[in-house]
C-alpha cells in the first residue's frame, strides 16, 4: 500500500544551503541557515537546529582560514546559550571536536612536555594529557546529561 511521503517544512530552505555550498558560496548558505535554525528552535526540532548550528559554524569556520579552533570556539559559544535539550548532542560534537583537532595537529602534541603551571583556557597551548582530559570530560557531560 503507498504511502504518501510529505517534505519536511525546511526541506526548500535545506535545498537552498545545499545550492549555495555547491556554487561555492558559503556566506549565502550561512544566510540561508540562520532561518532554519530559528525555525527548528521554535518548532523544537532540535536535531535539525543541531545540524544546522554545525554546518553554519563549518561554514564560518571554513571563511575564516579553515581552523579547527574556530569551529571550537564558536561551538562553545553556542553551547553556552542552548536550550538544555540540545546539550548531550553539542557536547558530543564539541568532543569530537576537540578530537579532530588533535588528529590535525598530532605532531604538535607530541613535542609538547607537561609544565608545573595548571593550563590556561587556550586549548591551543594546551599539552596532550590536557587535551585529552578535555575530550574526555565532554564525551562524560554528553553521556551524563539527559536525553528530553
Amino acid at each position: 500500500m503507498p504511502m504518501a511521503v510529505s517534505a519536511g517544512p525546511r526541506d526548500a530552505q535545506w535545498k537552498q544551503v545545499d545550492e549555495a555550498i555547491g556554487k561555492g558560496l558559503p556566506k549565502t548558505a550561512i544566510e540561508a541557515l540562520e532561518p532554519i535554525v530559528q525555525g527548528a528552535m521554535k518548532d523544537k526540532a532540535y536535531g535539525e537546529a543541531i545540524k544546522a548550528i554545525a554546518r553554519k559554524i563549518v561554514l564560518e569556520g571554513n571563511i575564516q582560514g579553515n581552523k579547527p579552533e574556530e569551529k571550537i570556539v564558536r561551538l562553545e559559544a553556542e553551547i553556552a546559550k542552548a536550550p538544555k535539550e540540545m546539550a548531550p548532542l553539542l557536547e558530543t560534537v564539541l568532543a569530537n571536536w576537540y578530537w579532530q583537532y588533535f588528529q590535525q595537529n598530532r605532531w604538535r602534541f607530541m613535542r609538547r612536555t607537561t609544565t608545573a603551571q595548571a593550563p590556561g583556557k587556550d586549548f591551543t597551548t594546551w599539552d596532550l594529557a590536557r587535551l585529552f582530559q578535555e575530550i574526555d570530560r565532554h564525551f562524560s557531560r554528553a553521556s551524563r546529561r539527559p536525553i528530553y
